[in-house]
């Protein structure tokens, strides 16, 4: 009697495990799209409106505002703006690290991209982190520049957080393994390998 309960409850959580990770990710992707079409769709006729016309909407601003920022005065423009944006106190924050997100993402080829490297931080501690910028040389000391150093993100597992350290470059060692793979590794906290 006990050996097929037991069986009974592996088989319901199998089917948990692969079941709610689903049913969470396509109910997040459902409801930031319905979010995101309702919000947009407003902008679209009543007699024009048809469910995603508001996410084609976007996508059609976005194009436009890309298309745009080739346009001298246009480009002048917003860089006013930005300006504005990143001097009042709060809003300063959330705009300018907004701003370096997109910056990195869209400035960097794959290849830059795909820097995963394994930082040693003792003869028996390392971690998995990954190379924001190759060549990280500011000044951050009261007694002038810290050397060349490379910049490493070590994320937090579970999407927690993470640290970016300054590291020199003979304190890290590329590896061979995708971003993706890697950041499944860390953010499971290695309960699920890459």
């Amino acid at each position: 009697m006990i050996k097929p309960m037991k069986n009974a409850v592996a088989i319901f959580w199998k089917g948990l495990a692969t079941l709610l990770p689903l049913t969470v990710t396509i109910w997040v992707l459902y409801a930031a799209f319905s979010t995101l079409d309702r919000l947009l769709s407003q902008m679209v006729p009543a007699h024009l409106y048809f469910p995603g016309s508001g996410l084609l909407v976007g996508i059609v601003i976005t194009v436009g505002f890309g298309a745009l920022m080739h346009f001298f005065l246009f480009e002048r423009l917003i860089d006013y703006g930005s300006s504005v944006l990143n001097r009042i106190p709060v809003v300063k924050s959330f705009y300018s690290a907004m701003q370096d997100f997109m910056a990195y993402f869209g400035r960097r080829s794959a290849s830059e991209l795909s820097r995963v490297v394994l930082v040693t931080l003792s003869d028996d501690c390392q971690l998995i982190g990954f190379v924001t910028n190759p060549n990280f040389d500011t000044p951050l000391q009261e007694g002038g520049p810290i050397g060349q150093r490379i910049a490493v993100y070590l994320p937090m597992s579970y999407q927690i957080g993470g640290f970016m350290v300054l590291l020199p470059a003979e304190r890290v060692v590329p590896l061979e393994i995708s971003v993706e793979d890697a950041m499944r590794l860390v953010l499971t906290a290695g309960v699920r390998s890459a």
